[in-house]
């Protein structure tokens, strides 16, 4: 063989074993940026459904909250008239009048 051919596969088998290297890096590169891509989308996916619970509950919360809210101004309502119909008994009985209102002292004058 001459030595130019022995040059020429020397540099032939330089280049194939650089061209394999690169295409394992390559694969290997490919491989960990698909892993990566799929733990991200996981990471989003799960990211979402905490938000969608998150709401469901805080939703639920608020819904709850607003029927005790409610439940709790009608029983204060229901105390507060009977508070009035007792202290109009009671100045009934004592014979008092009820106080006149600012208005109807400017309306004496």
């Amino acid at each position: 063989m001459s030595e130019q051919r022995k040059d020429q596969g020397l540099a032939d088998e330089l280049r194939n074993a650089v061209e394999r290297t690169f295409a394992a890096v390559t694969d290997s590169a490919a491989g960990t940026r698909g892993r990566a891509q799929e733990l991200l989308d996981e990471a989003v996916r799960r990211g979402q459904g905490a938000r969608d619970e998150a709401l469901r509950r805080s939703q639920g919360a608020r819904e709850e909250a607003l029927r005790r809210g409610q439940g709790a101004r009608e029983i204060v309502e229901k105390e507060l008239d009977s508070l009035r119909k007792r202290i109009g008994e009671l100045e009934s009985a004592l014979g008092l009048s009820k106080a006149p209102s600012g208005k109807d002292k400017q309306q004496e004058k």
